[in-house]
């Protein structure tokens, strides 16, 4: 097995040595299932359990350079005023609703 900081959380390279199989079964044991036998799935899986393995989020959206998310800026406004309909707003002042 590789060796791994004491104490530091296992890692696909550490769940591949035990399981006899490369980093990329692993990530497809994760990831992609099909793309192997369920024999080596259930073992890769045996043993990421063993070792207490997850994937780690975060290194993945590293990896991908992307992650997913949207940001939402909010100004020092009252939420109800940016999320006001400005449509609404002109019909309620000129009367037609």
């Amino acid at each position: 097995m590789p060796s791994r900081k004491v104490g530091g959380k296992p890692t696909s390279s550490d769940v591949a040595a035990a399981a006899g199989v490369s980093r990329s079964a692993v990530s497809f044991a994760f990831n992609n299932p099909q793309r192997i036998s369920a024999a080596t799935r259930e073992r890769i899986l045996a043993a990421a359990a063993e070792l207490g393995y997850t994937p780690n989020t975060l290194a993945r959206m590293l990896q991908a350079g992307t992650t997913n998310s949207i940001g939402v800026l909010l100004l020092p406004q009252r939420l109800a005023q940016i999320l006001e309909n400005p449509a609404v707003r002109s019909r309620s002042r000129t009367g037609r609703c």
